[in-house]
């Protein structure tokens, strides 16, 4: 189980990447392919093997042959390192499930603040939405509805630091 969450992990380490890499800039991350950085040439799926392709290929393009970088191969290996420690705290259950959307959550939120300094809501939104219904299916409605409610909670908390901030700052206090 730790090997195959370790692969996982590599293959959607490549998925976050994109996502983070491409959600900041409204580019398609469904149906657009993989292209080479530099000669905007598509690649190929064996070009697409994680970790695997960036050493085969030497770190370097399939296509122009210029460097790849390195971002690639240490997003794909940190995020299948990251799933095998998270199966190492929590080896089943819920724990496990919204640990795992919660690391995947916060790599896809490093990609983008990283490279753009934007934290983007649609993946926190797709997060929140998978931890209410895995909350569902361990625990029932009762949890789902308490865990709204923190949720409103705590909005509105931050909510009123925000009105409180623009007033005692005169500017934005809260992104």
């Amino acid at each position: 189980m730790a090997i195959l969450l370790f692969i996982i992990g590599c293959v959607l380490g490549s998925f976050f990447l994109v996502l983070g890499t491409r959600l900041p800039i409204k580019e398609d991350v469904i149906f657009s392919r993989s292209r080479c950085d530099h000669c905007r040439k598509e690649l190929k799926w064996y070009h697409l093997i994680p970790l695997f392709s960036f050493i085969f290929l030497k770190g370097k393009s399939a296509y122009c042959k210029k460097k790849i970088s390195s971002e690639h191969f240490l997003v794909e290996l940190g995020t299948g390192l990251v799933f095998l420690a998270t199966y190492y705290f929590f080896p089943s259950g819920y724990n496990l499930y919204a640990a795992l959307t919660i690391c995947s959550l916060l790599i896809i939120i490093f990609v983008s603040d990283f490279k753009y300094m934007i934290i983007l809501d649609s993946p926190l939104v797709a997060a929140s939405i998978i931890i209410l219904v895995l909350k569902y299916i361990y625990f029932g409605w009762t949890e789902v509805g308490l865990s709204v409610l923190g949720g409103i909670s705590l909005f509105l908390v931050m909510y009123l630091v925000q009105i409180i901030g623009n007033y005692l700052f005169k500017k934005d206090s809260l992104g």
